[in-house]
């Protein structure tokens, strides 16, 4: 190679070498962590903080974008290792089936000291290696999983005519009654109950949640890049071209969620199918299935009546995201809406894509992500203290009278 030919490729591999390892540095920034100025707020990330207030070191191949970290997540392969698995079905009031996937730590439920619900995202079920992963890490935590796999996914056949959406919060209440019916039989007494939601499972297991209020069955919860203002990401997501091809691929793998429903047709029938066929973007498909299926007026109806209202919500809640994140833009999130409430804590990567957060350059490929360490620590720091509390209550329901702390004048 002539002597100027060799210096060109010198150049460019030095400069490539150079934009990666800058790139690489910038993305392995703290996150920045997200609260309300009082101690309560400042309690809810001191439980995590070891896990929270570390760097997230991405894999210098897959994590230099958001499409990569994205894309990479969906390549992992599923966990070598499961512990102890059952499915039940949970039947719903208007005759729809969903079911729940459950994983138990060594021992069983009945050695579990707690229980968390996993609400997947759009498209997705107890079949996706990223459930499968968060699953093994929480039994590798002690913890009982169940997946709640929505109506008509994860091979289910629809028995009603509602199906699986951002609406599927108002099946959470006998999905969880169900979960307390196995965990009694397992375990008999109560077992403190936790939540995580990816991406779509946030945004409903946030709407759920302000609804309960106070009233809460979960002692705490964790969403994962989940878009609390659907307007707003829509909106996002009809944008850049980028987003506009990353909006046409989820529009069709949600098309063949459906199509594969071909002996549930009679549970169809309200499908505007001629706009089914022709949805390039979620909000066409969302007004041509889930409107026309669940009575809203259009998507914007939809969007409004499944937001969540954060002012009510009453359960410790931490919200991770990614700045990178090409699907759920945390510009969209109503930030001052959702830190006004001491309950709530969000933190923001530099990089992680969606759903992302996949391990460092010399990370086994099976090894838990930022999100799952992070996830699985502030729900323990509630279950256990949850936990503790019961375990005084019966101690000192169990005190004869008069037993007591006592003093002399």
């Amino acid at each position: 190679m002539p002597a100027g030919g060799a210096l060109v490729t010198a150049t460019a591999l030095g400069g490539a070498a150079v934009f990666i390892a800058r790139r690489w540095l910038d993305s392995a920034r703290l996150p920045v962590v997200h609260h309300a100025d009082t101690d309560e707020a400042r309690a809810l990330v001191a439980a995590c903080a070891e896990h929270l207030l570390r760097a997230h070191s991405p894999h210098v191949l897959f994590e230099l974008a958001g499409e990569l970290a994205s894309g990479a997540m969906l390549l992992r392969p599923p966990p070598l290792k499961h512990g102890s698995r059952e499915s039940h079905d949970v039947r719903l009031a208007d005759g729809g089936t969903a079911r729940l996937d459950w994983e138990h730590p060594a021992g069983g439920a009945a050695r579990a000291r707690g229980a968390i619900l996993i609400l997947p995202g759009l498209n997705n079920s107890s079949r996706s290696a990223y459930v499968q992963h968060t699953m093994a890490h929480l039994r590798r935590s002690g913890l009982s999983a169940a997946c709640l796999d929505y109506r008509g996914v994860g091979g289910q056949a629809l028995t009603s005519s509602r199906v699986g959406c951002a609406d599927s919060w108002r099946d959470l209440p006998a999905a969880i009654d169900a979960m307390r019916a196995l965990l009694s039989r397992a375990s008999n007494g109560e077992v403190p109950l936790g939540a995580i939601g990816f991406s779509m499972g946030g945004t409903l297991l946030t709407k759920f949640l302000s609804v309960c209020g106070a009233r809460s069955p979960f002692c705490a919860a964790v969403t994962v890049s989940s878009p609390f203002a659907l307007t707003a990401a829509m909106r996002t997501l009809e944008g850049s071209a980028v987003a506009r091809a990353m909006n046409f691929g989820l529009t069709q793998l949600a098309k063949l969620t459906f199509a594969a429903h071909g002996a549930s047709r009679a549970h169809l029938h309200g499908i505007d199918w001629p706009a089914f066929v022709r949805s390039v973007t979620l909000r066409a498909l969302e007004e041509s299935v889930i409107c026309k299926l669940h009575g809203y007026e259009d998507a914007e109806h939809y969007y409004a009546a499944n937001r969540p209202d954060f002012a009510r919500l009453a359960t410790p809640l931490l919200c991770l995201h990614a700045e990178d994140d090409p699907i759920v833009a945390i510009g969209d999130a109503p930030l001052r809406e959702m830190l006004a409430n001491p309950q709530v804590a969000v933190a923001v990567t530099r990089r992680g894509g969606h759903l992302g957060w996949t391990g460092g350059t010399f990370s086994a490929p099976c090894s838990p992500t930022w999100s799952d360490l992070v996830a699985a620590r502030h729900l323990l720091h509630h279950i256990d203290s949850a936990a503790a509390g019961a375990r005084a209550a019966v101690t000192a329901a169990r005190l004869p009278v008069g037993a007591g702390p006592q003093s002399r004048l």
